[in-house]
């Protein structure tokens, strides 16, 4: 190398060590070694290491890279802090020389602050001991079921003023975290505008305009937690203006947030302990014309005036620090079906519409998915809804799972909930060609297998059906796929 293209970087070409030593003098903080296990072994025998961090795995390789050879000449060290990391036996440690004494081991202080030292940090490997990668260091976790913590929120005429947590990944499910560690998040709700009309069905006090609602995800240190001092936000705001008036209403919306990350700060520069996060999807609604009693519903209204849930989830996964786990990213946009089956009043069966196949996948691996489609409705006269759900199947044509599939998957063979909204033939949120955007996760909790044991492939669908709105002719009728969609696949390998 001869010029480093990254700021404020010198090129170390010979003497190595008598290089970092004058460093060290220079002080200004800690010098990190990461990704040269050759680097380390030889500022360890020159004597310049003053800190070993290992993560150490419950996995036994019998083979692989040594971070110490052989070498190096014995040397004591002292255990200075330990921590575990999650549920999985995975531990910290951290260690510093010491010396032998006629009392036994101690630190060794040589005159420098440790501040100023080396530490060389086995963050690179994330080694037991002096093996190399054991287990892809990936937690995930997912809500699943009627996870909504909701019913309603407040629409109100300021942007922002009322937001609540609609849906939460608490303690016990969603990983514990470190510093340094990459967080990514994903996120879907659904949201219904209450009834124009005096109706039975009406939840709060009915109205006329279309709210303006918003959606995004906090780290934060409470279930209920959604904004202020105890929460941070870490995903951009999805926003939906939710049309109201007829013949162009959309009555329900779907909010997608598909592109939440960060890297996890040290300690005291998060809103919560970082071993008990919570990860709230927060929504909020507004319009100038907003009056007290106007609610935006979080699922969809029942005619009885119910509300029902269970369409919306929040993922998350946490990926070591220093780890960079091996992945596939697969991508399909040809089209299974290329039309959606409707009736009036009741919808047509689902159908796959995009497809990708799997195959190998091993317990421990995590699939992330997202998806878009085009639905194209004019011919049809009226408003559609537009349903949608990712999922993990056995053929690249199936809707429902199978058993292979029902027992692979944590929490369960869907990816997400299914939800949508209502495509209409004039101006609205959702104008023909309508699209419609998916995202979801699951984890592989056993590895697929037929009755014999032999590996069985999965595929990764995104499915979907409609219904159309209001009276409409008896024939069946069909709502177009029109290009332009896609459905792609992220698979992180476990162990």
């Amino acid at each position: 190398m001869e010029g480093p293209e990254w700021k404020n970087s010198t090129v170390i070409r010979d003497n190595v060590a008598v290089q970092i030593e004058k460093l060290k003098e220079q002080g200004g903080g800690d010098i990190l070694v990461n990704d040269s296990v050759q680097l380390v072994q030889t500022l360890h025998e020159k004597g310049l290491v003053d800190e070993c961090r290992l993560m150490v795995y419950p996995t036994v390789l019998g083979a692989g890279k040594r971070l110490f050879g052989e070498t190096i000449a014995a040397s004591a060290l002292r255990l200075a802090e330990s921590r575990p990391v999650g549920d999985d036996g995975i531990g910290i440690l951290i260690y510093r020389p010491a010396v032998e004494t006629a009392t036994g081991n101690h630190l060794v202080r040589s005159g420098r602050r440790w501040g100023l030292a080396v530490v060389a940090a086995a963050a690179c490997l994330w080694l037991g001991a002096a093996q190399a990668w054991a287990v892809d260091p990936l937690r995930a976790a997912t809500t699943s079921g009627h996870s909504e913590t909701r019913e309603t929120i407040p629409i109100t005429r300021t942007a922002g003023a009322q937001p609540r947590v609609a849906i939460s990944l608490g303690r016990g499910p969603m990983p514990k975290l470190g510093e340094g560690d990459r967080l990514r998040g994903l996120g879907e709700v659904q949201v219904t505008n209450t009834c124009v009309e005096p109706d039975r069905r009406c939840i709060g006090r009915r109205y006329s305009f279309s709210p303006r609602a918003s959606a995004w995800l906090v780290l934060a240190r409470g279930r209920a937690v959604a904004g202020g001092p105890g929460a941070k936000r870490v995903s951009a705001r999805e926003r939906v203006t939710c049309g109201q008036r007829r013949p162009n209403r959309n009555h329900h919306c779907v909010l997608v947030i598909s592109e939440a990350q960060m890297t996890v700060p040290g300690a005291g520069r998060l809103p919560c302990r970082p071993r008990t996060c919570f990860l709230n999807l927060v929504v909020a609604a507004h319009h100038p014309n907003a009056r007290h009693g106007n609610r935006l519903i979080i699922g969809a209204d029942r005619p009885d005036g119910s509300v029902e849930q269970g369409k919306g989830r929040v993922s998350a996964l946490a990926i070591a620090a220093g780890a960079d786990p091996e992945t596939r990213s697969p991508t399909s946009s040809r089209r299974i079906h290329r039309s959606v089956p409707m009736s009036p009043n009741r919808g047509g069966g689902w159908v796959s519409v995009y497809s990708v196949k799997l195959p190998n996948l091993r317990k421990g691996d995590v699939i992330t998915a997202r998806a878009r489609q085009r639905l194209d409705i004019r011919g049809l006269g009226n408003a559609v809804f537009d349903s949608n759900q990712i999922v993990l199947a056995q053929g690249p044509r199936k809707v429902g799972s199978g058993p292979v599939a029902r027992r692979s998957a944590k929490p369960g063979p869907a990816l997400d909930e299914a939800n949508g909204f209502n495509c209409t033939q004039g101006p609205s949120a959702y104008r023909t060609p309508c699209v419609s955007r998916k995202v979801g996760q699951i984890e592989i909790k056993r590895t697929p297998a037929d009755s014999r044991g032999r590996p069985v492939p999965l595929f990764v669908n995104l499915i979907c059906r409609g219904l159309i709105k209001e009276a409409q002719p008896k024939r069946a009728q069909e709502a177009k796929i029109r290009r332009g969609g896609y459905l792609r696949v992220k698979r992180y390998l476990g162990s």
